[in-house]
């Protein structure tokens, strides 16, 4: 799989989110329980919002079982969070970003194929810290048409 990159410098961005640990994979319950909360919320009326996975280690080193992630939903700077959902700041700066178009599945391949594409660019990347956000809403997108957009920061 090839993938396109590109450098982006996004804004910094306000995001609910509940916390998994364990393998990444098996993260879908917490993201059905914080969709759950946006719904109720309202936040998915909001321009900004869309979910996203934010990985804080990398799989080939930490065991599955302490694998540290957070299920997102990009929020407005005046959204009133739960008591229960804890609030994330992505800071700005630059990323290095990889469009990924196909199912959920497809997303470990995805990854590999990034992850080398920015090795081969010789890109810097700053800690373990990984986001993916998910363009697409998977309620009304074909499943090989979703758009996953992956994301690593650079190192100033």
């Amino acid at each position: 799989m090839n993938m396109q990159i590109d450098v982006i410098e996004p804004p910094k961005m306000r995001a609910a989110a509940l916390r998994h640990v364990g393998p990444y994979q098996q993260i879908g319950p917490v993201f059905d329980k914080l969709v759950g909360i946006a719904v109720v919320s309202g936040w998915f009326t909001l321009p900004e919002a869309c979910t996203m996975l934010v990985t804080y280690d990398c799989p080939t080193t930490v065991p599955a079982a302490e694998l540290r992630a957070d299920a997102a939903v990009v929020v407005g700077p005046d959204s009133v969070l739960p008591v229960d959902v804890d609030e994330l700041i992505i800071p700005a700066g630059r990323y290095v970003r990889g469009v990924y178009i196909g199912p959920y599945s497809g997303l470990a391949d995805a990854w590999t194929a990034f992850s080398d594409n920015v090795r081969a660019a010789g890109y810097a990347v700053e800690g373990s810290t990984a986001l993916e956000m998910y363009v697409s809403d998977p309620r009304s997108c074909p499943v090989d048409e979703l758009r996953t957009e992956l994301f690593l920061p650079l190192t100033a």
